[in-house]
């Protein structure tokens, strides 16, 4: 009597369909310049809580591939950009823990200054009207407050 394969056809198609989206995946992290980007001006960190937790990273994979390949376009732009400007910089004076925004058509990273240069990002988020979210302000100056450097 013959063994019979514990893999159906539907189990095949599922491994070599994910090693696929694998391979796409990585093809377009480095079209994009995702990765070591040694020309780079300056550094985004992520935002890490007193418990080590990498919020941002976090909060980052509970968007869809798009909205999260919209947001990695905005960091790396922040990183290569000569000067600081609008529209892609505003500073913020008026908001404690925070000193500006990286923007990027609806896109918005809060983010706090580091004497090297660099920066912490605090919060991000999707602008869909033309009010500020309050709460996403609010989120950033607590974790602005206990931001610690990298």
């Amino acid at each position: 009597m013959a063994k019979k394969s514990t893999w159906d056809l539907e189990d095949w198609i599922l491994l070599f369909g994910g090693i696929w989206l694998i391979g796409q995946v990585f093809k377009t992290a480095q079209k994009a310049g995702i990765g070591t980007l040694p020309q780079a001006l300056r550094k985004l960190h992520p935002y890490i809580n007193r418990d080590g937790i990498r919020v941002f990273d976090n909060e980052l994979k509970k968007l869809s591939v798009k909205e999260q390949g919209e947001v990695i376009r905005l960091i790396i732009e922040a990183r290569l950009k000569p000067t600081l400007q609008l529209p892609l910089f505003r500073i913020i004076r008026k908001r404690k823990n925070i000193d500006g925004e990286f923007r990027r058509g609806q896109w918005r990273i809060l983010v706090k200054s580091l004497p090297n240069g660099d920066y912490i990002m605090l919060n991000f988020f999707k602008k869909q009207t033309n009010d500020r979210p309050e709460e996403e302000y609010i989120k950033a100056e607590k974790r602005g407050f206990d931001a610690m450097e990298p």
